[in-house]
């Protein structure tokens, strides 16, 4: 079917999307993201906001949006826009960071993704009420995972000032250990996958 990707950045998901047999578009912002995702990845992406785009792009069948909720500054009303271009049944699938959990009680100032950028944190209440008030129907959660280099995540832990990871971080620096992928996922990030719920004739 036809997928949306707001949010699209350099393309990499349009990309993956794309060869799994989807026809995609993505929705960007950044005018240097956009012109990496065209001519570096040959994907079809537009620059602006989902608001700009026009409608005789027609609606979609899956509308996806990856850690972009939390720095909208009205989430109800650029979800209502989503639902608006979704097909009859259509899928809205999403990432976001949310603040209800150990991980972020623990830490508190010192949760990594306490940034200007972020303008609002989501709960487990919120999210519902705000698919609710949009007319969704929450199909699937789960913790999202992230893939990130051994050296990247020793670094980000550093950061945290973990006994014993600086000595760590040295002793795997230039090794093939530094650039080996690893899975991590702390629950502080959510997928979820929702259906739009036609309007009743």
């Amino acid at each position: 079917g036809t997928l949306l990707d707001i949010g699209s950045y350099c393309g990499a998901f349009l990309r993956v999307a794309r060869n799994s047999g989807f026809t995609v578009l993505g929705v960007e912002p950044s005018k240097w993201a956009v012109r990496y995702s065209q001519e570096t990845m040959k994907e079809n992406t537009f620059q602006g906001t989902l608001d700009d785009l026009p409608r005789e792009t027609g609606n979609f069948d899956i509308i996806t949006m990856w850690d972009v909720l939390e720095h909208m500054v009205n989430p109800l009303e650029e979800v209502n826009l989503i639902r608006s271009r979704l097909n009859p049944n259509g899928v809205f699938c999403f990432s976001t960071i949310m603040i209800d959990h150990w991980y972020p009680t623990i830490l508190k100032d010192r949760w990594p993704w306490l940034m200007d950028m972020h303008l609002l944190y989501f709960s487990k209440s919120t999210i519902r009420q705000l698919l609710e008030k949009s007319r969704f129907e929450l199909l699937y959660s789960r913790k999202y995972c992230h893939y990130v280099s051994l050296g990247y995540f020793l670094f980000k832990l550093e950061s945290l000032n973990i006994f014993g990871i600086k000595y760590l971080s040295r002793a795997v620096k230039n090794t093939a250990l530094h650039k080996m992928l690893i899975p991590f996922s702390f629950g502080d990030i959510q997928l979820f996958v929702c259906r739009k719920i036609n309007e009743p004739l």
